[in-house]
């Protein structure tokens, strides 16, 4: 795992974890049936969404880009990937938007002008898909 500053050894018996909070290193050590029990439970579930290792060597020496999901609740960065998403289309982008008020939204960033700039220069296919409404039938057309 990416950035993990904690590991862990478990047995049937016994529970062994060390954690970097300051120096020098911690180590906890257990033997209790529940710690064990959650323990178990962790590794389960890191076990379960893990990739081997073949694969992610095989991405790396390919030059693959790892995949990621994040979640951005911060409103001018998720402006900023916004305007630069539409800013990076080469050749192709299939743009759908939930409301209505999407698209206006959108006009208001310069969303719409990088992709239209993407389309004529670059001659990439821009498809957007919106409902749409008297709001924002001026703009679409």
């Amino acid at each position: 795992m990416d950035e993990s500053e904690a590991n862990f050894a478990l047995n049937e018996n016994e529970f062994l974890g060390s954690i970097i909070l300051s120096e020098p290193e911690q180590a906890i050590y257990s033997n209790l049936r529940e710690i064990l029990e959650q323990q178990h439970s962790i590794f389960e579930s890191l076990w379960n969404k893990s990739i081997p290792a073949e694969n992610i060597i095989g991405e790396i020496e390919a030059g693959v880009e790892p995949e990621f999901l994040e979640l951005i609740s911060d409103r001018r960065k998720a402006t900023e990937i916004y305007i630069d998403l539409a800013k990076s289309v080469e050749k192709e982008a299939l743009f759908l938007l939930a409301d209505s008020k999407a698209l206006l939204r959108a006009d208001r960033l310069g969303v719409i002008d990088n992709l239209i700039r993407s389309s004529s220069e670059k001659g990439a296919t821009i498809k957007i898909v919106c409902p749409l409404t008297k709001e924002n039938s001026d703009d679409a057309l």
